[in-house]
């Protein structure tokens, strides 16, 4: 049930539809979601990856399922005439694999359940050697993804005109990870880094370092709880 506009909006926003779309154009969008999102089309090796998709398919679901009833009821209420849209020819593995008991849909939401085997062709070669699959707005990545550095580094969260921006989860070659907040491609704001001695600081950053407020973890269990700056300790608390 749809309780708020803000709700719409979101729903609108997540399948990249306009607030005048009408049920093909919903099942058009659904699937078009579907598949730059699709799980089996990502390395099957990757647990990050997977739970992304997973996790990306089931909100498309909910949108989906949202907008059209929401565009139903618009219809009804209008007096006009809109097709009830056939249910999208797709299979999830979000809908395969999941534990949680799922409601039971009839006539236009049920799928033709369908699987292919992972391939890499989700992804987009870029000139450098690195690859990306997920939202692209102008030929740039901009809204949530996956990016797979050449190098060994790899990327999975929000994105802005193609730098990571907002949320995401940042894993180095070297083994460390960083998940958390980016602006414009840099750590920054509160995030946790874990490095691959087994060291862990959860804080502040700035600058892609621990800057403010934070807490140092080391292996053997010590904590430092302090006041960072450019990535060296200024002051204990």
């Amino acid at each position: 049930m749809i309780k708020t506009k803000v709700s719409l909006e979101k729903y609108f926003k997540l399948l990249k539809l306009s607030p005048d779309a009408d049920l093909d154009e919903l099942k058009e969008a659904y699937k078009a979601r579907v598949k730059a999102w699709h799980p089996d089309k990502l390395p099957s090796t990757s647990k990050h990856l997977q739970k992304l998709s997973e996790d990306k398919l089931r909100e498309i679901e909910v949108a989906y399922k949202a907008l059209g009833k929401f565009i139903r009821k618009e219809a009804r209420n209008t007096g006009s005439a809109t097709p009830e849209a056939k249910g999208p020819d797709v299979k999830t593995s979000a809908t395969r694999s999941s534990p949680k008991p799922k409601a039971k849909t009839t006539g236009s939401e049920k799928a033709d359940l369908k699987s292919v085997k992972p391939r890499e062709s989700a992804f987009h070669n870029l000139p450098n050697g690195d690859k990306y699959a997920g939202d692209i707005v102008d030929k740039k990545p901009h809204g949530e993804g996956i990016y797979l550095f050449a190098a060994g580094n790899q990327y999975v969260g929000e994105f802005k005109k193609g730098k990571p921006h907002g949320v995401g989860e940042f894993t180095f070659s070297s083994g460390d990870k960083y998940m958390g907040q980016f602006i414009e491609d840099s750590m920054e704001g509160q995030g946790v880094y874990l490095y691959s001695n087994g060291d862990k600081y959860t804080g502040q950053f700035k600058g892609g370092q621990p800057h403010g407020e934070g807490v140092y973890k080391t292996s053997s269990g010590k904590d430092v709880r302090g006041l960072w700056e450019k990535g060296h300790l200024k002051s204990e608390m």
